[in-house]
């Protein structure tokens, strides 16, 4: 006789093996914690009703006939939302201090666009910068 653990949906497991005659079906947990409003077990399907750390864990699958027993075995490790929160908060906090940085460049006038003739003017101005330094010397 041989156990495998089957994942149906990504919260729904079953217990399946071929039993000659058929076997009985156990779920158990490792620590003998049994998250009772978060798990539902009909026969041999383990069904995680929320998930929530407070499932993580070794769960184990136990089936058993005259003829002996066989466990296969099932470890759940369910990560904290609050990564994904965090993440967005950053981003968007990120989002806001380069908005503000342009807003605050662009009212002190360094972002100014400026015209072709702008352009040209403080070009004759450093050729007359530079002629006049000839002069001099």
């Amino acid at each position: 006789m041989e156990v495998t653990i089957r994942e149906r949906t990504k919260d729904t497991f079953e217990c399946v093996t071929e039993a000659n005659p058929n076997a009985d079906i156990t779920w158990s947990r490792s620590d003998n914690s049994w998250p009772q409003s978060a798990v539902r077990v009909e026969g041999a399907t383990l069904q995680f009703l929320s998930m929530t750390s407070n499932l993580n864990g070794l769960y184990q699958c136990e089936a058993s006939n005259t003829y002996g027993t066989t466990r296969g075995h099932l470890y759940v490790h369910v990560t904290s939302g609050s990564c994904i929160v965090g993440w967005t908060l950053f981003g968007i906090l990120l989002f806001l201090n380069v908005a503000a940085a342009v807003w605050y460049l662009y009212k002190s006038g360094k972002f100014q666009r400026r015209t072709p003739a702008e352009d040209n003017r403080g070009q004759e101005g450093v050729a007359e910068a530079v002629s006049l330094h000839a002069e001099v010397e």
